[in-house]
């Protein structure tokens, strides 16, 4: 059986994530364009798990949503062929039809990890899509 998805988890998912947006700066630019999608994804992610994380309680209707979103986020990983992240991404996917119960503390960890990840990702997001506007125009 899936366990519920733990906030170790979740900061760990953040971890390689952040890991991954970091080594983008140094890929080739086909690579750069394939990625505006996923780097598109993790922010959506990221804010509809923050989001979640906030509230008392999740309706069914918010667990499929934050299901889907780190399962398709998982696919474009695993298209890129980012497997160790894409795999996390799509546990976390199944784990979402569960709603764990997290201390505060465990929670603004969570909260202050997937801010950080957010942030990046809409960093190189701009900067990839500049660069791609710039090779474009020349």
């Amino acid at each position: 059986m899936i366990e519920i998805i733990t906030t170790v988890s979740l900061w760990e998912l953040s971890k390689h994530a952040a890991s991954w947006l970091v080594n983008l700066r140094r890929a080739k630019q086909s690579r750069r364009q394939e990625s505006i999608a996923a780097l598109r994804q993790v922010i959506l992610a990221s804010r509809q798990t923050r989001i979640w994380l906030q509230q008392p309680s999740i309706s069914p209707e918010q667990q499929q949503t934050l299901a889907t979103l780190w399962t398709e986020l998982s696919f474009t990983l695993s298209d890129l062929g980012v497997e160790k992240l894409a795999k996390r991404c799509d546990l976390a996917g199944a784990q979402w039809q569960w709603s764990p119960n997290q201390a505060p503390e465990a929670l603004a960890r969570t909260q202050a990890q997937l801010a950080k990840l957010e942030g990046l990702a809409q960093a190189l997001l701009a900067q990839l899509q500049q660069e791609h506007r710039l090779s474009e125009s020349a």
